[in-house]
């Protein structure tokens, strides 16, 4: 039987039928809700239709893929409606009101074996049909997914017992007198390594095996689960009734190998204590450093050096706060936001003069910054709040002070103003000595890659600190231009915004030999080079997918620009070449690269697919021929022999036509 082939029309989830009752859709909505853990103990693909308002038609009304079967890619078929003869085991299933079965070509070359089982309600009418799909049918677990699904309760939301299984997890059907009578490979695998060869038959009750909890499952119906240690392999242990009601008739028995998770969680709860004390350790010292400073503050004789060592104290303890936070995250990245204000208000507390009047506002965006990021920020956000708190309110009872921290396009903004006195008579940034101001505009400058104006308002000073625009993940670029100050000015700025600067080329026949040999991420190259120009280059490098290519020149002719698609080139960026311009640039060439990996790749499992295809169609022609099997019958034996050998379909049929050709 073929699959659904004629989609007539998706009606979205909420639109069921309308013939349906409310206690068949209350039926229908338990059902889905154990679909997914009934396909894996099934290893089936489970489909569930009820007729259509139109009765011609069939409605899916859910589809859930097993984890422990592979299927492919298999488009998601819930919502369709299709026309019943094209379902006919469906159909009949659904209008005679008894359990069917036979096959059907679920994808192209892929049969499987089909099971439908009807679904009444109260009154004992056939409404609905389960289907399953599967490759190996195992009667014994497709009707026990079957009685779970009928007797599903909603009580399974609010378990874990009933997550998903994995495909090596062991799988056993165990009967009301704690009799083992279906398990997986896995789960027989894993009692023979303990010398246990025959496990079905055997009790859960006995000697060998005592799990009592089984038998507390089977009794009160309620899913329970342990982990067991046997004889050194740890497993995780989940007991899943057939039916949610005292005495059920059976238990699902799931065993997951959990001996090397546990092993790391061990590892990595001895780490999470060595980090801890390492935090700890740092936090005093850094305490220590703050005592050793404030000690000194309290014995120097002059105003000035208690007010130098009041500083150091505050810059120390804007690293405390900095680290404190850092230490709290799973993560190397800082909310920016709330370490900014752990400062601004420890630093209001103990600067500002409590005889002076302050009005206070902060406000701030929440930015993640790697760890030094923000270490730099919070020292930035210290200096300016103590030059506010010691210049702008001397000799005044009151003032405001405002604090902003925001995200602008690619980057942020750290903004501190004051209606305080002003800047001085010719204040000139670039000339000032003080201490604070250089750390502020190193921090800002060089390790934040930023700029920093002080500007004078109608009254009082706003600073401003603007974050520099960068992109997200170092990269190593390989950089080609006959121009050796144009080099030293791109590579600068390629520096300064983190990335490494692999190599360097001033022409093209250099750039491709470079690109080959250290793989960068990204080639910038100039257009008119020596020996071998750069659209030339360009082309070779994109036609060996070595890396993407960002083309500069001086050139902006329509010309150069069709030359340049036409050699692969991802960006284009003409000189002079400007910082906000470049990394934008990066960006784009480096994502539109990856877009163009990511479509070879399934160009190249299309063509494989087809391929084997045309192998497999040849080779079941061959074993058709010798053998008189039906292509079903064909396909079928081949499918076996490759999983019973280990092998892929395409190595068998390729084998299969070898040996043909060499017997003629």
């Amino acid at each position: 039987m073929m699959g659904i082939n004629k989609v007539i029309r998706n009606r979205g989830m909420n639109d069921m039928p309308k013939n349906l009752t409310v206690e068949q859709k209350n039926i229908l909505s338990s059902m889905k809700v154990g679909a997914a853990f009934a396909a894996d103990v099934a290893h089936a693909c489970i489909t569930m239709y009820v007729w259509d308002d139109n009765p011609k038609f069939l409605y899916i009304y859910h589809q859930e893929l097993p984890r422990t079967q592979f299927f492919g890619e298999l488009p998601d078929k819930t919502g369709r409606e299709l026309r019943g003869n094209e379902e006919p085991l469906v159909q009949r299933a659904l209008q005679r009101g008894v359990p069917l079965s036979g096959k059907r070509e679920l994808s192209l070359g892929l049969f499987v074996d089909l099971r439908v089982y009807p679904i009444q309600d109260s009154k004992g009418k056939c409404f609905a049909v389960v289907a399953f799909d599967t490759n190996e049918p195992e009667e014994l677990f497709i009707m026990t997914a079957v009685e779970f699904l009928k007797n599903t309760g909603r009580q399974i939301l609010s378990s874990n017992y009933y997550g998903r299984l994995l495909p090596g997890d062991g799988l056993m059907i165990v009967d009301k007198d704690k009799v083992i009578i279906a398990a997986n490979r896995t789960a027989r695998h894993l009692f023979k390594v303990q010398g246990l060869s025959n496990l079905v038959g055997r009790r859960t009750n006995s000697l060998q095996i005592n799990w009592p909890l089984v038998g507390m499952v089977l009794k009160t119906g309620v899913a329970e689960g342990k982990e067991i240690d046997m004889q050194g392999l740890l497993l995780a242990m989940r007991v899943i009734p057939v039916t949610n009601r005292p005495d059920t008739a059976a238990a699902i028995v799931i065993l997951q190998d959990i001996t090397e998770l546990k092993k790391k969680d061990t590892e990595l709860l001895i780490k999470s204590v060595v980090i801890r004390e390492i935090h700890h350790r740092v936090k005093n010292n850094l305490q220590t450093i703050a005592s050793l400073l404030r000690l000194q503050a309290r014995r120097a004789h002059t105003d000035e050096t208690k007010m130098v060592l009041r500083d150091c104290i505050n810059r120390v303890t804007s690293i405390a706060v900095v680290h404190e936070f850092l230490s709290q995250q799973d993560s190397g990245k800082i909310d920016v936001a709330v370490a900014a204000q752990g400062i601004y208000e420890a630093i209001i507390a103990s600067m500002a003069d409590p005889n002076l009047k302050l009005q206070t506002s902060f406000k701030a965006d929440n930015v993640l910054l790697p760890s030094d990021k923000a270490t730099s920020i919070a020292l930035v956000l210290n200096e300016l709040l103590q030059n506010s708190l010691d210049h702008a309110f001397a000799g005044r009872s009151s003032g405001r002070l405002d604090v902003e921290f925001y995200k602008i396009p690619g980057s942020y903004c750290l903004k501190i103003c004051d209606d305080g006195n002003g800047l001085p008579p010719g204040f000139v940034l670039d000339e000032q000595t003080s201490l604070g101001l250089k750390i502020i505009k190193t921090m800002v400058e060089a390790d934040l890659r930023g700029t920093f104006t002080i500007e004078a308002l109608k009254q009082g000073t706003c600073a401003v600190r603007v974050g520099g625009v960068r992109m997200k993940n170092t990269l190593k670029v390989v950089l080609a231009d006959d121009e050796a100050l144009i080099r030293l000015d791109i590579r600068e700025m390629l520096t300064e915004g983190g990335h490494e600067v692999a190599g360097e080329a001033n022409n093209g026949e250099d750039a491709v030999a470079m690109t080959r040999a250290l793989q960068p991420d990204l080639v910038i190259m100039d257009v008119k080079m020596p020996q071998m120009d750069g659209l030339t280059a360009s082309k070779i490098i994109t036609d060996e997918h070595l890396a993407p290519v960002l083309l500069l020149t001086a050139y902006s002719q329509q010309e150069i620009v069709s030359q340049a698609k036409s050699s692969g080139v991802l960006g284009y960026l003409v000189k002079p070449v400007r910082e906000e311009q470049l990394f934008p640039a990066m960006e784009i060439a480096i994502s539109r690269f990856e877009e163009i990996k990511a479509l070879g790749a399934e160009l190249g499992l299309l063509k494989e697919s087809l391929e084997t295809r045309k192998l497999l169609d040849r080779a079941k022609g061959i074993l058709m021929s010798a053998h008189g099997f039906t292509e079903q019958e064909a396909y079928r034996k081949m499918q076996q022999y490759s999983m019973n050998r280990r092998i892929s379909i395409k190595e068998l049929a390729e084998a299969v036509i070898a040996s043909a050709l060499k017997n003629k």
